[in-house]
């Protein structure tokens, strides 16, 4: 049974993933309109890229833009949650495992 869920069974739900988020990004990029973007590119040319810029930025930082602060239960669980499915994988053994198995990574010496 591990030997298909790290066989088959992984690369089936990888590519799952793999295929869905290159739908999504093209759905996505399909979807954009200029004529419902809010900056104005041909008055503000530069305001464009640094309002893009800033509110990346803001968007990154907990509490950094109004709807963070608006809402702080949603804020405390997206960061906890995007903070932990960065951190889990890396100290969960099985997976390093997996990984120094499979892949060759080596992430502790």
């Amino acid at each position: 049974m591990h030997d298909l869920l790290t066989g088959v069974f992984f690369w089936i739900a990888l590519g799952v993933c793999l295929i869905g988020m290159l739908a999504r990004f093209i759905m996505y990029f399909r979807g954009l309109s200029w004529q419902l973007d809010r900056v104005a590119y041909t008055s503000y040319p530069g305001a464009g890229f640094k309002g893009a810029v800033r509110s990346i930025y803001k968007w990154l930082i907990p509490f950094g833009t109004y709807g963070w602060r608006t809402q702080p239960f949603i804020t405390i669980a997206f960061f906890g949650f995007h903070i932990g499915a960065v951190l889990v994988p890396l100290f969960y053994w099985d997976i390093i495992c997996f990984l120094r198995k499979n892949w060759g990574f080596h992430f502790l010496r």
